[in-house]
């Protein structure tokens, strides 16, 4: 598995981002942007937990450069979570190639390497793609089963985004509401630039916000496996992601 560069470019500007203070200020990321012009990086785009660059043209990964440096429990757990996502869901979830945090007084870069992803991205050209996958999140148990029912209604009358005239195969509202029946997913990032359209799918390029491990609908989960007729390898992939995600869990409510 690769790691994130120990020196360099790429350190250089992640301690430029660990300073700053208010990861939603245009200015402040205005000025991170031209941090990584200046060490000849490509500013792909910032959210809340992290900020994206890539090497230049051509390359097939992305580094996205956490905000607030990770331990290495966190990064392990990023990690693994998006296993699951990008395993159930390859067109909406980008692959994770590796994830790292930082160890004591050791300073190292903590973040992901991910799959680069490209198209229209969300905020540049709104009547071209407009992001609508944000779906609501119920805690209430009395309602919830109305609740879903009501989600999927209003779901229905979303207009599905189109690229290039053709409607996308892999709508992310779609495994939002999946993920959010499974018990998995809690919530997304509103920031449009997180949203990708392309001639593959739509994607979400941000970490999602999820539920502990103890709170997924495990027998659910299989059974969608199953009606998707998932290969067995990935099934187990799924299946070992959770594993070490409550393993994760667990070792972190004993600290």
């Amino acid at each position: 598995m690769p790691e994130l560069p120990p020196s360099g470019p790429l350190k250089q500007f992640a301690q430029e981002a660990h300073n700053i203070k208010n990861t939603i200020s245009l200015q402040e990321v205005t000025e991170l942007r031209k941090v990584a012009e200046q060490l000849n990086l490509k500013f792909v785009g910032s959210g809340v937990e992290c900020v994206v660059v890539s090497q230049g043209e051509g390359t097939e990964k992305v580094y996205a450069i956490s905000y607030r440096r990770l331990t290495p429990n966190r990064a392990k757990h990023m990690y693994y979570t998006q296993r699951v996502l990008s395993t159930l869901f390859p067109y909406n979830f980008p692959k994770f190639h590796a994830a790292a945090g930082e160890l004591g007084e050791e300073r190292t870069v903590s973040g992901t390497i991910r799959k680069m992803i490209t198209g229209i991205q969300g905020g540049t050209n709104l009547k071209e793609y407009y992001p609508n996958a944000l779906v609501h999140s119920v805690d209430d148990p009395l309602r919830q089963k109305e609740a879903d029912e009501e989600l999927r209604m209003e779901i229905k009358k979303r207009e599905v985004p189109q690229f290039q005239g053709k409607d996308t195969p892999h709508p992310l509202v779609l495994a939002f509401l999946e993920l959010r029946l499974l018990g998995i997913l809690n919530g997304a990032d509103k920031k449009q630039d997180n949203y990708i359209l392309n001639a593959d799918g739509e994607y979400y390029l941000d970490t999602g916000i999820t539920k502990p491990i103890k709170s997924w609908k495990k027998e659910e989960l299989e059974e969608y496996m199953e009606s998707k007729n998932m290969p067995e390898e990935d099934r187990s992939k799924v299946r070992m992601a959770m594993k070490r995600l409550s393993e994760l869990e667990e070792e972190s409510a004993a600290i």
